[in-house]
């Protein structure tokens, strides 16, 4: 299997050769306004602010469209969308760093 530093120095790597759809930033910021967590039955109001975004997610594929991120999580049980700073308070970058620092 892969080991932490590995998946640490691949999430890394995403991350950074990634250019941010402007969806997926619109939508980081939308959650993130609304406590880090949204349910799924909210994007109408985000549809709403960016209509663009509805053809590039498009029906039924909010959950297939967060698994393309690093940025965002869908909760298949809770039909939910959460931010990484919504589930882990200003950790995660915090760790990613230490992680990265120590595995050079």
């Amino acid at each position: 299997g892969m080991s932490k530093a590995d998946e640490v120095r691949k999430i890394a790597k995403k991350t950074r050769s990634m250019p941010k759809s402007d969806t997926v930033q619109a939508l980081v910021d939308f959650i993130d306004d609304c406590g880090g967590q949204i349910d799924s039955s909210l994007m109408q109001f985000f549809y709403q602010k960016h209509p663009r975004a509805r053809n590039e997610i498009g029906p039924g594929n909010l959950r297939a469209f967060c698994k393309n991120t690093t940025e965002l999580k869908y909760d298949d049980a809770k039909h939910t969308v959460t931010t990484l700073a919504g589930s882990a308070p200003s950790l995660t970058l915090q760790k990613l760093e230490m992680a990265l620092l120590h595995t050079v």
